[in-house]
Order: structure tokens, then C-alpha cells, then sequence
């Protein structure tokens, strides 16, 4: 396993996370100097965590599965701070995004995608000769959740349509992000 020399910008819920930290000349782990990273919370007190000597000058921080599985899946400003002796000075600051767990309740599709599976669902379900009215299916919208059963077929098909062109753009995205084809591209040929 190899261990970063920064802190990280994304954590995922549930997993150990490890960093080493090269705090300066001025603030070395052998000359009896700490180090603590503080992730603040929204709720009040911070998470503190606190480095230990990595035997070579640099303190190393681990953030435990246990902790991290209590994260809310956000954003957190970090600060990391070495202290001695009454004093203490800031080491490191920066903000880490907290990701969520791949578990069954949240597996790692968009709201766009998990919708869009759920709308499926029910028009296939509709169209196979299941009944609309004992259909289980919802989908999450900024008011809250809305039952598939009360929406009209019509309905239901331009939701879908909104949904197919929502998820399109996040996988263009995605595509871009790993240095990837967009799988958009026109080609053209010219000839004589």
C-alpha cells in the first residue's frame, strides 16, 4: 500500500485513509512536537485526529474506517496544526470531499440514473401488463418523493426523455474526466 504525501481530496465512507505530512524544519515529531488534523463539522466540534511519528521526520495521519464511516458524505475544510509546549502553529489547511459508501443504499448512481432506472421500471412494468396501481416505484424530486403510480403514461414518457438526456451529460462528463472519447464526435469526410 503505498502512502500519499498529502493529505487527500476525496475520502470514501467506511475506508482507512493514510498520509504523511512533512511538517517543516521548525516542527519535526523528534524535537517533541505534535501534530493534529482537525476536519471541521457542521454540528459543532471538529474531528480530531491525531498524527503519530512516521520515524523519518514526517507525521503520519490515519483516519480510521470507523471514523470515516461516520462521515457525512460532503465537503470538509481541514486544518492541520503542529503544537508543543502552549504553542501551536498551522501546518496544513485545505478541504477534503467525503464520498459515500458503495453499499445496497448507496451504490454509487447519480440521482439522474437511479431515477431514470426507477422510471424504466415502471414503464416496462406498464407495458408487460403490470398494473400502474400496486407499483412500489418512486422517484426523489426537490419537493420530496412522488409515487409513480399517480403519473400518466405520457407523463412518465417525458420524464424519461428528461432523465436519458440527464444522464448523458453526467457519462459525457465522465468520459471527459478519464481522458476519454465523449462518444459524441460528428465525422466528416471530403472527397473529389
Amino acid at each position: 500500500m503505498e502512502i500519499q504525501t498529502v493529505a487527500p481530496t476525496k475520502i470514501r465512507q467506511g475506508l482507512t485513509v493514510h498520509w504523511t505530512v512533512d511538517p517543516g524544519d521548525d516542527f519535526r515529531p523528534e524535537d517533541g512536537w505534535a501534530c493534529h488534523y482537525f476536519f471541521a463539522l457542521s454540528s459543532g466540534n471538529p474531528i480530531d485526529v491525531t498524527a503519530t511519528d512516521n520515524g523519518d521526520g514526517l507525521f503520519l495521519v490515519t483516519i480510521t474506517a470507523t471514523i470515516t464511516a461516520t462521515m457525512t458524505a460532503t465537503r470538509y475544510p481541514y486544518v492541520g496544526r503542529a503544537s508543543r509546549a502552549g504553542e501551536v502553529y498551522e501546518v496544513d489547511s485545505g478541504e477534503v470531499e467525503v464520498l459515500p459508501a458503495l453499499t445496497a443504499a448507496a451504490e454509487g448512481r447519480s440521482w439522474a440514473r437511479k431515477n431514470l432506472d426507477a422510471v424504466e421500471t415502471e414503464l416496462t412494468s406498464r407495458i408487460s401488463g403490470g398494473s400502474g396501481s400496486v407499483s412500489s416505484k418512486s422517484i426523489s424530486t426537490p419537493g420530496g418523493t412522488r409515487s409513480l403510480q399517480f403519473v400518466s403514461y405520457e407523463e412518465l414518457l417525458a420524464l424519461r426523455s428528461k432523465l436519458q438526456i440527464e444522464v448523458q451529460r453526467e457519462e459525457k462528463a465522465l468520459r471527459i474526466q478519464k481522458g476519454l472519447n465523449p462518444r459524441n464526435a460528428v465525422f466528416t469526410r471530403f472527397a473529389r
